[in-house]
């Protein structure tokens, strides 16, 4: 394949991987690998490319970093901080596996899945108290 046809075609997956960044896939990474395919082909030189790996590892960095903090603002703990590392990552490894929607008892077949005893979900309105449609009605009287 001529040259220029590869590059306009790592070009244009560059674009659609700036796409997945908000989606919360890793578009940067995979800019990279394209990047990659470039300096084994000779296209890019191999001080840009590990220039822009360690910007890719200083945005993953400060990335983290972030989350960390919005999680101890927001009443998260470290142990869920980390809770949440490791289970992205495992899920991650593990995204290979073959289930489908509604496989194992899964919220396609049974309504919205299993939740543990005393935990309500959004449908649940057992609870929930009547609020006025406008400030001229008192609300109802709560009786304990």
């Amino acid at each position: 394949m001529e040259t220029s046809a590869l590059a306009w075609i790592g070009l244009a997956a560059m674009i659609v991987s700036l796409f997945l960044i908000p989606l919360g896939l890793p578009g940067v990474w995979i800019m990279i690998a394209i990047l990659f395919l470039g300096v084994v082909n000779g296209m890019v030189s191999g001080w840009i490319f590990f220039l822009l790996v360690v910007l890719a590892g200083l945005a993953e960095f400060l990335e983290f970093v972030a989350v960390g903090r919005m999680t101890a603002r927001y009443g998260g703990t470290n142990r869920t901080f980390w809770g949440a590392v490791v289970g992205g990552l495992a899920g991650a490894l593990m995204s290979h596996r073959r289930c489908r929607p509604g496989q194992h008892g899964g919220p396609a077949r049974t309504g919205g899945g299993h939740r543990p005893q005393g935990v309500r979900g959004p449908g649940d309105h057992r609870d929930r108290r009547r609020q006025p449609a406008s400030g001229l009605e008192s609300p109802r009287k709560r009786f304990s």
